[in-house]
């Protein structure tokens, strides 16, 4: 959407033109390969759409970009209008299937001063790490699960009399494509 194209100081209706870029479940752009514009982005563009600014002064205009916190795509744009230091929801129905909102970012105070704010959104990823002895190949332990936000970091701890035969390994960063991890101990 080309925002500079709306003056939000004046009521009215404005026609807008949205714009998004396709993206998997893993928030990469989908690239085009079958047209005649093969190896770019696919773009989807909605002309012509009306958007209202109040003249109501009690009203705020506000807007919602949520990004992809790994890849930084926009994967949606929400708006409305609020009352000047009201409480407002995101609309979660709206997020792509694997995204979720820390507890922290589903409400919002509307401010009339800085009425846009930008959202980071990650996959949930479930994980499991597998310890293994580094000279026999022998499971130490249970597995360990869990889920949390792509991106995000885990700090491990070897099982007690046991340490990690490689030390990076004591950090686990989240990743949708790798959700299994195995390290190996001595």
């Amino acid at each position: 959407m080309n925002s500079n194209a709306i003056d939000i100081t004046k009521p009215g209706q404005y026609k807008v033109t949205y714009e998004a870029i396709g993206i998997d479940d893993s928030g990469t752009p989908v690239i085009d390969e079958g047209s005649h514009v093969a190896g770019n982005k696919i773009v989807y563009t909605k002309r012509n759409q009306l958007i209202t600014v109040s003249g109501d002064k009690t009203q705020v205009n506000y807007n919602f970009i949520i990004k992809n916190k790994k890849t930084g795509n926009v994967i949606d744009t929400q708006s409305g209008q609020a009352v000047d230091g009201s409480t407002v929801m995101i609309d979660t129905s709206k997020l792509p299937s694997g995204y979720a909102l820390s507890d922290t970012q589903k409400t919002f105070k509307v401010d009339a001063k800085n009425p846009t704010k930008t959202i980071e959104i990650a996959k949930s990823v479930n994980y499991d790490i597998k310890y293994l002895d580094k000279d026999t190949n022998q499971q130490i332990g249970k597995d360990i699960t869990g889920a949390g936000d792509e991106g995000s970091s885990i700090v491990l701890q070897a099982p007690s009399g046991y340490e990690f035969a490689d030390t990076s390994d004591m950090i686990l960063t989240l990743d949708s494509q790798a959700p299994q991890k195995t390290i190996y101990l001595r």
